[in-house]
């Protein structure tokens, strides 16, 4: 069984093709809510690698309906649109429930499942999430915060005169110039929010706990973070096809 993961984000729109041993290809594309046109990626679908099954999910409302119409008339096949209902292995302790992005469950589902519970999964996407599992499983909620990119996108555009700058790992945390200043006052000050909210949910769960990154940007902050070591890109991906076999298979 040949099963196709379409994860909606609000950037991007991430692509996982999935075998009988596991993921096989993944790609993305932009998403761009000036057209709203779905697309498939070139080079993950080969002529001779068809998917049989395929698996949705979304933070942008409606989009999924128009991915599941792309895919019954490319390949024939019905979509299956992941929703609070369905079964992710997790007790999900959230205010209400459906209030919690599909995203940040499907990552936590996927966590569990590679290093077990109890565990912080992070996400680092156009916001960042941080995200809490107990030792049962239970799914306890966890953190919001603007996005690095958000964030230098803000510093440019409520100011005069600082420049938009590419934030990357800067050669020290004293800028010699205004670019290299707001690199530094970026990239370090973010490592430091993220790091002191993992600092402080491991306290509160009270529990030695294993921690996983996904999302664009984790690899960027990892260098400088006193915690992001194991990153697995296509956390979300593995979460649907896990609550595909849950629920679907």
């Amino acid at each position: 069984m040949m099963l196709l993961a379409i994860d909606i984000g609000n950037s991007s729109t991430k692509f996982g093709l999935f075998g009988p041993g596991g993921l096989i290809a993944a790609a993305r594309t932009n998403f761009d809510r000036g057209t709203g046109a779905p697309r498939l990626p070139k080079g993950i679908l080969k002529t001779s690698v068809r998917p049989e099954q395929a698996i949705i999910s979304s933070v942008v409302p409606g989009f999924e309906t128009e991915y599941a119409r792309l895919l019954k008339d490319e390949f024939g096949i019905a979509s299956e649109t992941v929703d609070h209902s369905l079964d992710f292995g997790l007790t999900v302790r959230y205010k209400p429930p459906e209030d919690c992005g599909i995203d940040r469950l499907l990552a936590a589902a996927a966590a569990v499942e590679m290093v077990g519970p109890p565990c912080i999964v992070c996400d680092f996407g156009t916001a960042t999430t941080i995200d809490a599992v107990d030792a049962n499983s239970v799914f306890l909620g966890g953190t919001i915060s603007p996005g690095i990119g958000i964030l230098a996108e803000a510093l440019h555009g409520k100011t005069a005169k600082l420049p938009v700058v590419v934030i990357g790992e800067p050669p020290g945390v004293i800028g010699d110039s205004t670019a290299n200043s707001i690199r530094s006052g970026i990239y370090y000050g973010y490592t430091g929010l993220v790091d002191g909210l993992i600092e402080r949910i491991s306290a509160e769960l009270g529990a030695e706990t294993k921690i996983v990154a996904t999302g664009g940007n984790a690899g960027l902050l990892a260098p400088a973070s006193r915690f992001l070591e194991r990153i697995e890109p296509n956390l979300v991906l593995e979460g649907l096809a896990l609550v595909h076999r849950r629920n679907f298979s």
